[in-house]
């Protein structure tokens, strides 16, 4: 499954990853806007290579103004390379992919004035040189369209799943955050309706509706909980997966979580530990053959 898009995408990435899931994650960071995100995905389908003349030098720092803050490089030459080799390997993951799982954030955008360009952030330069607007639907819904059906020419057999995140852009204002979020389902349904490859997943709706009271959000009061995510992730399950394929999956879950436990006590106590989690890692490379369990091997060689 590949997942772009806002930080649900990278909360369902994780709860995919930790069911054994072949993730491909938000390789270029968080992108909110439909637009940026239609770009993102046009550059893994592009043919063409991305070119140093597309990043800038902010300080000391070199950026690429449609990916994320954190996607970035004290060189150049380096940071294009991490470019063209995701660009490469998304590529070739999206040809095979089963599923891709879109997050939309926010229809509220950023244009760049000097070439017009919508960017997928604005690396704290300054505000003069950026235009902030609510982008339409028509160019939500023909950014994504074109994007779409460039994948299914490379993947015909593709499932799309579009959700618009649960997370309020308060920032921007509450009457503003609900006429971006409703312009992006409405852009979801348009999409749902188009092509009989695209799914909706309501997890917006959950949260404003299901999950109403305060308790199911973080300190910030914007953000999900934990139990508010682990909700909608059995809601996604069970949207997504037969009922066997969600066994299967609670197994996993519950051996993921072995290895979040702080092993403590004597060097026998740590070896009983080691010698369990083998044990356990070995039961269930023979109950899933087709799974690999590298990493969990690796972990109890550390202990």
């Amino acid at each position: 499954m590949a997942l772009l898009g806002s930080c649900f995408s990278d909360n369902i990435g994780v709860k995919l990853s930790a069911a054994k899931a072949n993730v491909f994650l938000n390789p270029f960071g968080t992108i909110f806007n439909p637009v940026s995100l239609a770009e993102i995905l046009d550059l893994h389908l592009s043919a063409e290579t991305f070119s140093s003349n597309q990043l800038f030098q902010n300080e000391d720092t070199f950026h690429g103004l449609q990916f994320a803050a954190e996607f970035k490089s004290n060189s150049k030459a380096e940071l294009l390379k991490r470019v063209n080799d995701i660009l490469n390997q998304g590529k070739q993951f999206l040809k095979q992919a089963d599923v891709l799982i879109l997050t939309l954030g926010s229809a509220w955008a950023y244009r760049l004035n000097q070439t017009n360009q919508i960017v997928g952030n604005c690396h704290k330069l300054p505000n003069s040189i950026f235009s902030k607007e609510l982008l339409s639907l028509d160019e939500m819904q023909n950014g994504l369209g074109c994007s779409f059906n460039a994948l299914f020419e490379i993947n015909p057999s593709i499932k799309i799943v579009v959700t618009v995140s649960p997370v309020r852009h308060i920032k921007d204002g509450i009457i503003e955050n609900n006429l971006s979020k409703s312009r992006l389902i409405q852009v979801a349904h348009h999409l749902k309706d188009k092509y009989s490859e695209v799914a909706y997943f309501p997890s917006y709706e959950i949260m404003m509706d299901d999950l109403r009271d305060y308790r199911f959000y973080n300190e910030d009061m914007i953000h999900p909980s934990q139990v508010a995510i682990d909700y909608i992730w059995e809601a996604f399950k069970a949207s997504i997966y037969a009922q066997p394929d969600i066994e299967n999956i609670q197994k996993l879950e519950k051996f993921a979580k072995l290895f979040s436990h702080k092993v403590l006590g004597d060097i026998k106590s740590r070896a009983n530990w080691r010698k369990n989690l083998l044990t356990r890692v070995e039961a269930m490379e023979i109950e899933f053959p087709q799974l690999k369990f590298i990493k969990e091997r690796a972990f109890i060689s550390t202990l």
